[in-house]
């Protein structure tokens, strides 16, 4: 008896053409001008060749001057400046809607467009200027032509990016209207980055906090502050899955800081957000950046949260008075109130406390499934070649990890020694390394703007992929230091000879064109990687280069 299976449904002209241009527009090997002439081309040829590069062509808009240039015979542009020659004909609206309905996404330019170009559009528009208009970044900074904003909003827009102007308080209430008319599909509101004028950002802060009931079916939002009252309409947020305050400093305080000051006790602020049960229900992402506000008080809301389920977790702290018993409550509460299978990136940095990196790290290794970890001080981190291999061992699926270089910001050298790397050549699903690292030669001095001296050379070490190189500056070149011969010679066959085994594994192509590598050790690593049978023992290899190492660790510390 014969099976038969159900037929399969062919794809249409149009999609096929929309899977050529795609494949044209997602391109990562071309420039966006070489894209936009290719399809610019094949617009050329026919009508139904046409319509879909036109989609993609207008698809996302950097400016609205594109659009200026669809009726040159009804309106004249002179330096931004929109004059109107003639009456509008049915013809115009019918020629300027047919580039205006392809566009899903614009960036508006500060400072460049004027209110009689987007006076101009409205002219031409049924209502909306853009009818399936997705995303929004609105960066109008004149005043007048702030308002302008009405005529690009609609029921369908998703995303809405936007910057105020803090000396004009009355824009803020766009915040108002905007939920009530246009936002039944708008998930994603941000709002970008503002000057940090104390007053005029606390007034900001009650204005966004008083207009946040408003915005309940949100998945993604960011603010540069929020008051206490705001943090509960976040917390009542049932969508919300990201979360990120830039410019924190009003947290506890009451609606209007300014004049009331704080109106709540700590204690008093954890039963009201803990009465929410839970608050914040589904945030996965959370990134928190304060100013002028104290690290304990980013403990207490990490203190509300019932085994939050978060993804992601970015701190940037900048109190002046933080010390490291702070830093030892946050960790904790982190560790006893986030679930730690969940967390897959962790980012911290303070622009001021000088904590070791063993206070950080340890608390850490409770999330055992990180993925990503970024912690940066203001001096730089000291490993040991123990630490390191307790970093690779309790954190196995780690991909990223940096310790920054905060030598740059203090003026302290780093003691770590190449030592430090070894323990990472185990790590095979790791791709990107950075790490501070004494690179002085001390025997020979170094050559600076032509007077030789004996000043201690630090440089960061990035492994991105299969490669591991230093950093070269047209002034300097480091790779005359004996430690750097020695990473080619040692550390670069180890690292790049690991992750080619595990693409292998996986069934990867990892052939890499000579000209992708960026210097000839480079090249000639890769040849080497190809001429091998890849029948012999990573495990063999690496045992003999550690135990090559063995004999080299007092040059490595002294040398």
């Amino acid at each position: 008896m014969s099976s038969f299976s159900p037929a399969q449904r062919c794809l249409s002209n149009t999609e096929l053409l929309d899977l050529i241009y795609a494949e044209i527009w997602y391109s990562i090997r071309s420039s966006r001008r070489d894209k936009s002439r290719t399809l610019v081309t094949l617009a050329q040829t026919c009508q139904v060749w046409s319509e879909v590069a036109l989609n993609y062509l207008w698809r996302n808009l950097r400016g609205i001057s594109p659009l200026l240039r669809c009726l040159p015979d009804f309106w004249n542009v002179v330096d931004g400046i929109v004059t109107i020659k003639r009456p509008l004909t049915d013809a115009d609206r019918t020629t300027f809607g047919k580039y205006a309905r392809r566009v899903q996404t614009v960036f508006t330019a500060p400072n460049k467009e004027t209110p009689t170009a987007h006076h101009a559009l409205s002219l031409v528009s049924d209502g909306c200027i853009l009818p399936n208009l997705r995303k929004l970044e609105w960066k109008v900074t004149n005043p007048s032509a702030f308002y302008y904003i009405r005529h690009y909003l609609h029921p369908r827009l998703e995303e809405l990016n936007v910057i105020f102007n803090v000396g004009q308080p009355e824009q803020f209430d766009v915040l108002f209207t905007i939920p009530a008319v246009f936002s039944s599909n708008l998930h994603c509101l941000r709002i970008l980055d503002m000057p940090v004028m104390a007053r005029a950002l606390q007034y900001s802060s009650s204005r966004i906090s008083h207009a946040l009931p408003a915005w309940n079916h949100l998945s993604v939002l960011e603010i540069p502050d929020v008051t206490f009252d705001g943090l509960m309409s976040v917390a009542r947020m049932s969508k919300l899955r990201e979360l990120k305050i830039y410019q924190l400093r009003s947290l506890w305080v009451g609606s209007d800081p300014v004049v009331t000051g704080p109106v709540y006790s700590k204690q008093q602020n954890h039963h009201a957000l803990l009465a929410l049960n839970p608050p914040f229900p589904v945030l996965q992402n959370l990134h928190l950046c304060t100013h002028e506000i104290a690290m304990p008080a980013v403990t207490d809301l990490i203190r509300t949260f019932q085994a939050a389920e978060l993804h992601s977790l970015n701190l940037r702290f900048a109190g002046l008075e933080d010390s490291t018993s702070d830093l030892a409550d946050l960790f904790r509460e982190l560790v006893d109130h986030c679930n730690p299978q969940a967390l897959k990136e962790f980012r911290y940095s303070h622009t001021h406390l000088r904590e070791t990196f063993s206070s950080l790290i340890q608390p850490l290794f409770s999330f055992s499934t990180l993925k990503v970890l970024w912690i940066s001080s203001v001096r730089p981190f000291n490993l040991s070649e123990q630490e390191a291999t307790q970093i690779v061992e309790s954190l196995p699926d780690i991909e990223q990890f940096s310790a920054d270089n905060g030598w740059q910001r203090s003026g302290d050298t780093p003691s770590n020694t190449l030592s430090v790397l070894i323990p990472f050549t185990a790590c095979n699903k790791l791709k990107h390394l950075s790490i501070s690292l004494d690179a002085t030669d001390k025997p020979r001095g170094r050559v600076y703007a032509g007077k030789q001296t004996d000043f201690p050379r630090h440089e960061i070490l990035h492994f991105k992929g299969s490669v591991l190189e230093h950093h070269q500056s047209p002034t300097k070149n480091f790779s005359h230091a004996k430690r750097w011969c020695y990473i080619e010679e040692i550390l670069l066959l180890m690292l790049s000879r690991a992750r080619e085994r595990e693409y292998r594994r996986m069934g990867v192509e990892t052939s890499i064109p000579s000209e992708d590598w960026t210097s000839n050790w480079g090249r000639r690593l890769n040849a080497a990687l190809e001429e091998e049978d890849g029948d012999w023992s990573d495990k063999e290899m690496v045992d003999a280069r550690r135990k090559d190492l063995q004999s080299l660790r007092y040059e490595l510390g002294t040398s």
